[in-house]
């Protein structure tokens, strides 16, 4: 079975500012859906809901149709849904590996040490599969914003995320990089993995989406194939 998200009739209000109005969004399974509009339009705010960061006034949100309660971070995390925000939540001091297990360490038996090797040799299977290139062993102070992103995103894949909303991905990346993100991202989409993918750009919106919604002032103005 395919997976999918539904929200339905989401309303978010902050005091008495509309921040959403009855705003249907789905998301499926080895798709790109975009999300632009202006700043203020409610895109961060729909994702957040989403997330379980902002709890919605109103509406339902479905996972292959039935209903699900996502009331907290935690509660978006345990039905595979990562968001990658701007703001990197890695720590530099630690290595990649150290960073992504950060949490759900593996360790040597009932031993307190650290099983480094095998949470090293599984990061790089995870990165072989998507035909990245990075060192598990590197601290994360070293790599350059590019890198850093996958880093958390490799580290969402690895929690069974099945969804990763992306916040404005490529706004510090140099354009190598964003050719590089491009690529991973088409990776993901051939392993079943939705991404929501926030942006302004149009030229990456047609490069890498199926789908794409426009909102403006809490509502949505438009949703459609980006082939059409």
């Amino acid at each position: 079975m395919t997976n999918r998200i539904d929200m339905k009739g989401i309303g978010k209000s902050f005091f008495a500012t509309r921040a959403l109005d009855n705003v249907d969004f789905s998301s499926v399974a080895g798709e790109v859906h975009a999300l632009v509009g202006l700043n203020g339009a409610g895109k961060s705010t729909l994702m957040k809901v989403l997330g379980g960061v902002i709890q919605r006034d109103q509406g339902v949100i479905e996972m292959n149709g039935e209903e699900i309660d996502i009331t907290a971070p935690i509660d978006a995390t345990k039905h595979g849904v990562a968001m990658i925000h701007q703001e990197y939540s890695l720590i530099n001091e630690l290595t990649v590996a150290d960073n992504i297990f950060l949490g759900r360490e593996l360790f040597i038996g009932r031993t307190p040490f650290l099983n480094k090797r095998e949470m090293a040799r599984l990061v790089t299977a995870q990165l072989d599969r998507f035909g990245l290139d990075l060192d598990p062993s590197r601290p994360v102070r070293d790599l350059n914003s590019g890198e850093k992103q996958i880093v958390e995103i490799i580290r969402a894949l690895m929690s069974n995320s099945w969804l990763i909303v992306m916040d404005e991905p490529t706004s510090a990346l140099s354009e190598e990089d964003k050719e590089r993100l491009f690529g991973f991202i088409r990776r993901m989409k051939d392993e079943g993995v939705a991404i929501i993918y926030i942006s302004h750009h149009m030229p990456e919106i047609f490069g890498i989406a199926e789908e794409v919604t426009v909102m403006r002032d809490g509502k949505i103005v438009l949703s459609e194939r980006t082939s059409q």
